[in-house]
């Protein structure tokens, strides 16, 4: 569980948290501290049972499927040897830690840990601390940390984009109206979906997302409609000027022009994560925390005593590496055995990656894949695109007990017209994306193996699908 200091949401959590409703619950804060979410995931455990129904501390070795019984056999590492009829595979997008590689870290002396197994053994108070990586989680921890450690090291590769978070608590007003209008947090989640903008999604206009006014933003109207070539420099030219805005508010709060000048993202908005914070960038003007700028490489050495870079050493008595998740990468995918007994990933490696909707893959039957590659649906906000997979999953098993079906799978045409589209999405929208990151694994993956760059296309691929049947193989069928 990610328990760093300073963790929160970076979605507003009135349309992040799922089944406020139907908990009764609103979040206190407009972006919830990570342990606030934590006690709302505790409180829908308790209240739909699953402390009695699910395996916790369990983790699944191998998933096969069983042609003869039309099973997957799900083996764990307590031994179990379980029959399910339907494999649903959900284990998000970021939850394998990236670990460092970097020459010598072995031989640090001091106590390291990567932040998504968070040390609280280890006291920071009063210490030397470096901290290695300034991706959205660094900019949630430095704020914090600097405000109890001795010196700060942060050690920056790339600089993030940090945009205003206008952070507040939950005003009495919302507390007192919000629970009687029915479905409040479904109507405001599906306000947000319709937000094009990363930008405006993410900064969360409250008088659009509660109804009381009609837009988020104002939209341009053109006399003649623009050609795709035209639209993509719009956007471009749009994006410039948010990062110059964003580069001008880092010029206005840090005080050392030569840290500033490293702190400015020189990329396209949105190309790396964005991120939202009001106290990252005024922490760079307090006398202990020092900013090591690492481009464009990053740090190469570490040592016994702490981090070298430029043939200079920084002593640390802890060092943090702050560097991220494996993106859509989960090790669940070579533990997975088709049909053909080829696992997911060995399937995907050898074939390319190729699904209907990134819900189903052939010679995969029964199984879904949740926010998985090429999974489109939902918006900035993932719980809308998780709650459209759901959707879906639930529509296929009505579908299937109407027709007596007992095995669904996809048709191969279907699957590679719909890894095409993908493809086409990416290369389309690549220009936007002109840089570095973990959004395509580095560089290294095919365009439209991972991200679904298709928009609100996917709702009308996935409807038609849904009309006419025509993706899909039903066998048992009456």
């Amino acid at each position: 569980w990610n328990r760093y200091p300073g963790i929160a949401c970076d979605v507003e959590a009135y349309s992040y948290l799922p089944l406020l409703e139907e908990t009764g619950y609103i979040p206190s804060m407009k972006f919830a501290s990570g342990f606030e979410i934590m006690e709302h995931c505790q409180n829908i455990a308790t209240k739909f049972g699953f402390y009695d129904k699910a395996l916790f501390h369990t983790t699944v070795e191998e998933t096969q499927w069983d042609e003869s019984i039309g099973r997957w056999i799900v083996n764990t590492d307590r031994g179990d040897n379980m029959k399910a009829r339907y494999l649903v595979v959900a284990n998000g997008i970021l939850t394998t830690p990236k670990l460092a590689k970097i020459k010598g870290m072995e031989t640090f002396k001091g106590d390291a840990f990567h932040t998504s197994r968070w040390d609280y053994n280890v006291d920071i108070t009063d210490k030397r601390v470096g901290i290695i990586g300034t991706g959205a989680t660094a900019v949630q921890i430095i704020p914090e940390i600097a405000k109890t450690v001795k010196e700060l090291y942060v050690f920056q590769r790339t600089p993030s984009s940090v945009d205003v978070r206008d952070q507040r608590e939950t005003t009495e007003e919302e507390y007192c109206t919000w629970p009687k209008e029915e479905n409040w947090a479904k109507k405001r989640r599906a306000r947000f979906a319709k937000i094009s903008s990363g930008r405006t999604a993410l900064s969360a206009n409250d008088d659009y997302l509660s109804g009381k006014v009609e837009t988020a933003a104002p939209k341009k109207k053109h006399k003649t409609q623009l050609s795709p070539e035209e639209r993509m420099q719009k956007m471009l030219d749009t994006n410039f000027r948010i990062m110059e805005q964003i580069r001008e508010r880092v010029d206005a709060i840090v005080e050392d022009p030569k840290t500033a000048e490293a702190l400015k993202p020189y990329y396209a908005y949105g190309c790396k994560r964005p991120t939202f914070h009001d106290e990252y960038l005024p922490t760079f003007n307090k006398p202990h925390v020092h900013l090591i700028d690492t481009a464009p490489r990053g740090v190469q050495e570490i040592n016994e005593r702490g981090v070298v870079h430029d043939g200079v050493e920084y002593p640390v008595d802890v060092l943090i590496y702050a560097t991220g998740f494996q993106w859509m990468a989960t090790s669940t995918f070579d533990m997975i055995k088709g049909r053909d007994g080829r696992s997911l990933k060995q399937t995907w490696a050898e074939d390319g990656t190729k699904t209907w909707l990134g819900l189903q893959t052939k010679g995969f039957p029964n199984m879904f894949v949740v926010t998985g590659p090429q999974g489109g649906g939902g918006s900035f906000n993932f719980t809308d695109t998780i709650e459209d997979h759901g959707e879906y999953i639930k529509w296929m098993l009505q579908t299937m007990a109407e027709k007596g079906a007992t095995v669904v799978d996809v048709k191969e045409e279907s699957q590679a017209e719909y890894a095409e589209h993908c493809a086409k999405a990416d290369t389309a929208t690549a220009a936007l994306r002109d840089c570095i990151s973990y959004y395509d694994h580095e560089g290294t993956a095919a365009p439209g193996s991972l991200v679904y760059y298709g928009g609100r296309q996917w709702h009308k691929i996935r409807t038609q699908g849904q009309e006419t049947l025509e993706p899909y193989v039903f066998d048992g069928a009456a």
